[in-house]
């Protein structure tokens, strides 16, 4: 097992206080999209790609000035995990099976700009550079939980060939492999990842989230972004106790802005019949402070639209924050 140790060079622990914010009167309807919509990605002219699955089918979506159009898809995305670029123009999906993947690329005018083979499936992905990208081994082999961020540069025949693999910068020693691996990564400028874990723990009174981090793979610096722990109210408790210290999913999609801005839809515990809720956002200025953020609804996807956070409800709303 691989551990942080190895890559990092700079560690920056942030300081961070927790906000609420008064969510109705902050957010602006920009438009309509499917209603299994997984995934959005925007550029700072406000053009979005994104796609949407489920048990009926899955479609590609973009949204221009208030008007959307849609591409069927073949199949849905492996994970419902994609990748995408700095810029917000491309959104990649992988399709098929293991030894069978296909990456698709499509460009926000939903014409189709690549069709490349993987050797693995894909569990997220980033485009730093039209010729270097960042993936996720979602394959659940014991490397790609080991060291599942893989980083593939395009070559002349316009494939995408393995050049490096490493841990995850966060990974510890003791941690399970599976808390390593279950991750999203995001682009940020200056060929930097941010690395956002899925998977937290319930400690018998708080949902403990996982850090975040900000990494460098040309210089391997890193900077820690802590996550404030949610209080579980008595009466749930005893919901949570079978999972007690057992890895769970705490956080339910993210997103990060070029500039340094991390968005995070939680997982919150809830009396609801499914003891969950996702109808929060919880925003990362990039510095030192976290913000509260509740929604109207419950929340599918999220993105940024320049250094604005934007959301996609399970109705299909799409909605840009105003703080």
């Amino acid at each position: 097992m691989h551990t942080s140790s190895q890559f990092l060079r700079t560690v920056t622990l942030a300081v961070f206080s927790l906000l609420a914010a008064d969510a109705l009167a902050a957010w602006e309807k920009i438009g309509t999209v499917p209603s299994s919509a997984r995934a959005i990605v925007l550029s700072k002219a406000g053009n979005a790609v994104g796609f949407a699955a489920d048990s009926k089918g899955q479609t590609l979506f973009a949204l221009d000035g208030g008007v959307t159009r849609t591409s069927p898809l073949t199949s849905a995305p492996l994970f419902y995990a994609y990748a995408h670029d700095v810029s917000g123009t491309t959104i990649c999906t992988a399709h098929g099976r293991t030894g069978t993947v296909s990456l698709l690329c499509s460009d926000s005018r939903l014409v189709r700009t690549g069709d490349y083979p993987l050797s693995f499936p894909m569990s997220s992905g980033a485009l730093l550079l039209p010729d270097l990208m960042w993936v996720v081994d979602g394959s659940g082999t014991l490397g790609s939980r080991e060291a599942p961020l893989v980083a593939l540069k395009r070559t002349a025949g316009d494939r995408w060939e393995e050049t490096a693999r490493h841990a995850s910068p966060l990974c510890r020693a003791e941690d399970a492999p599976l808390v390593c691996s279950e991750i999203e990564i995001h682009p940020m400028k200056e060929s930097a990842l941010a690395v956002i874990p899925l998977l937290g723990r319930f400690d018998g009174e708080v949902l403990r989230y996982p850090t975040i981090g900000i990494w460098n793979p040309e210089n391997g610096s890193l900077k820690h972004v802590p996550v404030p722990p949610v209080p579980v109210p008595e009466t749930l408790r005893q919901h949570y106790r079978p999972l007690l210290h057992a890895p769970m999913r705490l956080v339910y999609r993210s997103a990060a802005s070029s500039e340094g801005q991390i968005a995070v839809i939680a997982v919150l515990p809830s009396d609801e019949r499914a003891g969950v809720k996702r109808n929060q956002l919880w925003l990362y200025d990039g510095a030192v402070t976290w913000k509260k953020v509740i929604a109207p609804a419950q929340l599918n996807a999220v993105a940024f639209l320049g250094e604005v956070p934007v959301v996609v409800t399970t109705e299909g709303i799409v909605l840009r924050w105003k703080p």
